[in-house]
């Protein structure tokens, strides 16, 4: 399949529309990327909405590259990438030392041991940056990649809290997703539903599925009573918390497919 360099002006194809203020995503053919703005005192969940370019699953170099992380010595100079395991339920912090490559980094001993470690990104996986110690301005984290051209992608869900992100490089409206379809718990009692927890960029805002199969506000017991419909967009490049009841495999549809 032909793939054109970013600079290539003729062919565009836009994937996606702005997501949110500080993303911004654009393809020509099959390569695209994602835009986000990288403040210097505040952590960020970001997403690989991308397959990797010439096939296989994404790595941690596949997403970042060398020269867009700080990278140190030091560990805590160095801007991080966290990896949550829904399997053993704990994160996994890796970051570059100054010879690009990554390492594990939960703690200064576990950097001091200089493990290799270019984790795998499968599609549908959500991350967080942060930035290092002493980082004075904000900058721009570009994630590239192969728009995602199958018809179908799954994602394993277990039950308790999991990072992930839309498995198309699209946005995805929540009213217009695939979970209650794969099995998403509903019910009246708040506590007894399927979640969506998202970022917002200046707050955490939770979703909870009604018996109605609808998703709607629930950030506490009074905002689930006042039954507002949710009517956001989760953006390309942003990653959010699901908090399942149970087991899943949350099966989606590539809704822009047919208009490659």
């Amino acid at each position: 399949m032909k793939k054109l360099m970013l600079s290539v002006l003729s062919g565009v194809f836009l994937v996606a529309l702005f997501a949110m203020a500080q993303t911004e995503v654009a393809s020509i053919n099959i390569v695209g990327y994602s835009k986000t703005s990288f403040p210097s005192n505040r952590w960020i969940m970001v997403a690989a909405n991308f397959d990797k370019v010439g096939g296989g699953t994404n790595t941690l170099l596949d997403v970042f590259g060398t020269n867009q992380l700080r990278q140190a010595g030091n560990l805590t100079l160095c801007d991080k990438v966290t990896v949550w395991n829904p399997t053993t339920q704990k994160y996994q912090t890796y970051a570059q030392y100054t010879d690009g490559v990554f390492y594990k980094a939960n703690t200064g001993v576990e950097w001091g041991s200089g493990i290799v470690a270019n984790a795998s990104i499968p599609v549908g996986t959500a991350m967080w940056v942060v930035p290092g110690a002493g980082a004075s301005s904000n900058k721009t984290l570009n994630v590239m990649g192969q728009v995602v051209l199958v018809a179908t992608q799954k994602v394993d869900i277990i039950p308790g809290w999991q990072m992930v992100s839309y498995p198309f490089t699209s946005d995805m409206a929540l009213s217009n997703s695939g979970f209650f379809a794969s099995g998403a718990a509903r019910a009246g009692n708040l506590t007894l539903c399927d979640k969506v927890t998202i970022w917002s960029g200046t707050n955490y805002q939770t979703y909870a599925l009604y018996t109605d199969q609808k998703w709607y506000l629930a950030n506490d017991g009074v905002e689930w009573a006042k039954g507002i419909v949710a009517s956001n967009t989760i953006g390309i490049a942003q990653g959010f918390w699901y908090v399942s009841q149970s087991n899943m495999v949350w099966t989606e549809t590539n809704k822009y497919l047919h208009n490659l």
